[in-house]
């Protein structure tokens, strides 16, 4: 009988990690969380989506533990390990974020192709957990090899070296490895090839980009087949083939290896040095849930390279609000363990916990001021070697994204300001789904006039937050903050920007710009300037710039 690992301290752990997800807006209010007992087909994780209420289910095992690690270094240990958990929560909220919806036309693409489902489910979770690592965890790894042991690389198959790839060396950049891991299996005799099918997996942009991977290696690798890969292993054959088997009524075949004695074929389906190789295509989550047809469109937006930006400005901009940046020392206030029940029965996620909430007091604030008037729709730079042209103001947008992902983690607090004719035209306190950035807030050249100058004024009484709105926000941005950050050409014609009151408050204020030199017209206004040829320019200027200023 396998060993029961769930307890009322795992439960609490993964659902307060449920809970910080959705709070702090990287999940949206659509998801939510089941466990599941042993008698359940999922022995790990499983994730469901209903087309019908637009709703997210992840689900996950009381199990998954014991499923996980047997052959592993954690094997026989009695101990819940919540952390396990967690990452398999992430692990099937990554596939609910990035794995097509539309598994029906995948079924009869995979079953047309002769593609394996197991296969095609390794290749889909090195994809989604690159992502991840991306986007939520700023580069930090899974870790599955706390649980995994390798086998020897005799007895390892071109899968099962994918698959250890993904769980040993996936990075924010996607395929840096260990030295370690490089020396002790780069003597593998298709080491060098599955390495160049793993940098194009996890590249691709969408789950059907895939299709055309999966039959190149089917041509390198004509003996990978489902037969091949252990069906016992972890949750018993891969996300893809229970979700397709749910969305359409009927599991894929499988499609058997033309020759198992080829270089394709996994000698290691046997044994317990096999077992943890063949877990290749099987590692973490069983089954995924999905109605047939649709979208998901509107409930989870598209990822585009644009989050992809911002989300490595962030992890630069990080390095300027850690301890010998400019973020205060002091204790901070401690949230109780016990559950706002009231509030969450109420649908009130601000409060999710009894007492006082986490404080804010040694986190600096930024107010973010972006200039959306016409001319900031020229044409700039996102790298130093200019090889990748962007507009201005999409510059802007990354940067106001790229503190969004700080205060999602905790780096900071902040409001974005989009100000255009007659003053500010949103305001948006971080954080918030992406999403909203890009459209709510509407941070793009659109205005005729800056409204900088009148966002900044003093003794103004703020307006109302539409494209034609008036106001300023200087009020508010004296009282919180020590730092404002306006994005601008400089070009600022409808009210000149008076720093000084500013000043004497204690604020200070840096003018940035990324496209041709603006250094003159940024100094008539602003306390620091910086302006770069590029956005990464930019990023690297103001990381020095905010560790010089006083606190």
């Amino acid at each position: 009988m396998p060993i029961k690992y769930y307890t009322p301290t795992l439960d609490k752990a993964v659902k307060d990690h449920h809970i910080d997800f959705r709070v702090r807006g990287r999940l949206p209010e659509t998801y939510d969380l089941q466990w599941v007992d042993k008698r359940h087909p999922c022995k790990t994780g499983c994730w469901r989506f209903d087309h019908a209420s637009g709703r997210h289910e992840i689900r996950l095992s009381q199990i998954c533990y014991d499923t996980l690690t047997k052959g592993g270094a954690a094997h026989g240990k009695r101990v819940a390990v919540p952390d396990l958990y967690r990452n398999v929560y992430e692990h099937e909220a990554a596939h609910s974020l990035y794995t097509s919806k539309d598994l029906d036309g995948l079924g009869k693409i995979l079953a047309a192709e002769k593609i394996p489902w197991r296969l095609m489910n390794l290749f889909e979770d090195c994809r989604i957990e690159r992502m991840w690592i991306m986007r939520e965890r700023m580069g930090r790894s899974f870790r599955w090899t706390r649980w995994e042991e390798h086998p020897p690389v005799s007895k390892m198959s071109a899968t099962s070296l994918l698959f250890h790839m993904k769980t040993e060396g996936l990075t924010r950049s996607g395929y840096r490895f260990p030295r370690s891991f490089i020396i002790a299996h780069r003597t593998h005799p298709n080491w060098r090839k599955v390495y160049e099918y793993y940098r194009r997996i996890v590249f691709a942009d969408k789950t059907e980009d895939l299709v055309p991977l999966l039959k190149d290696w089917l041509k390198d690798f004509p003996a990978t087949g489902d037969d091949t890969i252990d069906p016992n292993g972890p949750g018993g054959g891969g996300d893809l083939g229970e979700a397709i088997e749910e969305a359409t009524g009927k599991h894929p075949a499988d499609v058997k290896a033309k020759d198992p004695k080829g270089e394709g074929a996994s000698p290691e389906t046997k044994g317990k040095g096999g077992k943890a190789g063949t877990r290749a295509e099987t590692t973490e989550t069983p089954s995924h849930g999905a109605g047939s047809g649709g979208s998901a469109s509107e409930v989870v937006p598209t990822i585009n390279h644009e989050t992809e930006h911002s989300l490595r400005l962030a992890q630069l901009l990080a390095q300027a609000f850690r301890k010998n940046g400019i973020i205060a020392k002091g204790p901070t206030a401690r949230p109780s363990k016990r559950l706002n029940l009231r509030a969450l029965l109420r649908g009130d996620w601000s409060r999710p916990f009894v007492g006082k909430t986490v404080g804010n007091a040694n986190k600096p604030h930024i107010s973010f001021v972006m200039d959306c008037s016409g001319s900031m729709a020229c044409t700039t730079h996102l790298d130093r070697s200019h090889k990748v042209p962007l507009r201005t103001d999409d510059c802007g947008r990354i940067l106001a994204r790229a503190l969004n992902q700080l205060a999602r983690l905790g780096h900071i607090t902040g409001v974005v300001y989009g100000s255009s004719d007659g003053g500010c035209h949103s305001r948006t306190e971080l954080p918030v789904p992406d999403h909203v950035l890009t459209l709510d807030a509407q941070l793009e050249a659109f205005s005729g006039s800056e409204g900088i100058g009148l966002t900044l004024l003093p003794g103004c009484k703020p307006g109302c937050y539409t494209k034609k709105g008036s106001g300023s926000f200087f009020e508010e941005i004296a009282a919180k903050s020590k730092i404002a950050i306006v994005y601008t050409d400089g070009c600022i014609t409808d009210a000149p920007v008076n720093r000084a009151p500013l000043r004497a408050r204690g604020v200070y204020t840096i003018g940035a710009y990324a496209g041709p030199d603006k250094t003159k017209a940024l100094r008539t206004h602003f306390d620091y300037v910086i302006s770069r040829e590029s956005l990464w320019g930019v990023a690297d200027a103001l990381v020095r710039t905010l560790k010089t200023i006083p606190r």
